[in-house]
């Protein structure tokens, strides 16, 4: 007779890893390399990691500033080569408001004191 330890739960088992795509960004010039990140972290969901191949020079600067505006992090810069390698992941996307919220439209016209 063995003995046999009980198996995990799937619980307990190691988280997939996120999904990664790489944009090959090599000869696209500035905006080009981040409008193609942008249009990435709209298409895929929160989570996934971006791998961006790039010769453009400004790129790391352009993509700092991108960063800036909090819709991904930065996991990776490697801007040592004329070859720049970049990671980020995909931030969680916040939900836009509906179009009467985000007016915030005041049906009553201000009152006016009379002379």
């Amino acid at each position: 007779m063995s003995s046999e330890a009980p198996a995990q739960p799937p619980s307990a088992a190691a988280a997939p890893a996120p999904p990664e795509v790489t944009l090959d960004l090599r000869g696209v010039q500035c905006p080009g390399p981040v409008i193609a990140l942008a249009k990435a972290a709209t298409a895929h969901p929160a989570g996934t990691v971006v791998h961006m191949l790039a010769d453009d020079p400004a790129f790391p600067m352009d993509l700092r500033s991108w960063l800036s505006s909090g819709q991904a992090e930065l996991v990776e810069l490697d801007d040592t080569t004329s070859e720049i390698h970049a990671r980020v992941r995909i931030a969680a996307k916040l939900p836009r408001p509906p179009a009467a919220e985000a007016a915030q439209v005041d049906p009553q016209p201000p009152a006016h004191a009379a002379s």
